[in-house]
């Protein structure tokens, strides 16, 4: 037994112990209360302590274990995590990839300037009413086709038919198309119309008439019932045209500085699709619009 004047000695001195040797004073006196105890008790107590001591290091070492086991499963989990990580922007260029592979399916002569299943362009349609018409139209985009519908009739003062008009108001800048040999319209007609009419630019001949201005071309060979492409040549095109019937006046073939230049084909600016010029009903669905016979820039 530890005499109590020598415990309040080491409990006086604890002050004087540097930092690096500081002694525990409760657990000195709580060694000492337990070695009281066992004393009395006997070596029953001791085995039973033993008992219990070996207990605790089992649980000690069942906790260890399973904290061990969890750290290996979130080391494998996030090791999965950070791999998926790195992994999943790759997958996902590739399938954005394939998929716009798949959709546009260009080859190296062509340049999409149009695709309605995923519009480039701001459309909207414009009638003959801002001239004193009645006629009436609508453009829509549904399920990737740009639908325009409407109804042309005779303007009043002019004792023939207006127009309706869908075109792009957004000013977004067009590819530069001035390598290709054409446009080619993957469209079909719901209805049988005469005045179907494309356009593009904003270019005016000097002696040009006051409200027409682009190149425009007549759409006559158009298909119904399945979609079809439509190639226009862009000598088909010609901006001196009648502003009231949009009927050319002089085509690009019959003087070529009617012709579209090249300079209005780097950037088209704006293009349209037109029910102009025939009264009756106008139902015209497009898909696609790109240029074609384009230069290799390889």
């Amino acid at each position: 037994r530890i005499p109590s004047s020598r415990i309040n000695e080491v409990v006086d001195s604890r002050r004087q112990w540097p930092a690096t040797n500081c002694i525990d004073v409760t657990r000195i006196r709580t060694t000492l209360c337990l070695t009281r105890a066992l004393s009395k008790k006997g070596i029953a107590n001791n085995q039973s302590a033993s008992a219990s001591h070996s207990i605790k290091k089992q649980n000690s070492e069942s906790r260890s274990t399973r904290r061990t086991t969890m750290k290996l499963i979130q080391s494998i989990a996030l090791a999965a995590l950070a791999s998926a990580a790195v992994a999943a922007p790759s997958l996902r260029d590739a399938d954005v990839k394939v998929e716009l592979d798949e959709k546009l399916a260009l080859s190296a002569d062509e340049i999409l300037l149009e695709d309605f299943a995923n519009p480039m362009h701001t459309w909207k349609q414009m009638n003959d009413p801002v001239m004193g018409g009645k006629s009436t139209g609508s453009f829509t985009i549904e399920d990737g086709v740009g639908k325009f519908v409407g109804k042309v009739v005779d303007v009043p003062f002019l004792h023939a038919p207006g127009f309706i008009q869908a075109r792009t108001i957004d000013n977004e800048i067009f590819p530069d198309v001035s390598g290709c040999s054409g446009l080619s319209f993957l469209i079909k007609s719901n209805v049988d119309y005469a005045g179907y009419r494309v356009s593009f630019g904003k270019d005016k001949p000097p002696h040009g008439r006051m409200h027409a201005f682009g190149y425009k071309s007549d759409l006559a060979n158009y298909p119904s019932g399945d979609f079809g492409e439509v190639v226009f040549a862009f000598s088909d095109f010609t901006d001196y045209w009648d502003d009231a019937t949009g009927d050319a006046i002089v085509t690009c073939a019959q003087d070529s500085q009617y012709c579209p230049s090249t300079k209005a084909l780097m950037n088209l600016k704006t293009m349209a699709v037109w029910g102009e010029g025939v009264a009756g009903d106008v139902s015209l669905d497009i898909k696609t619009i790109k240029a074609v016979g384009c230069a290799s820039t390889v």
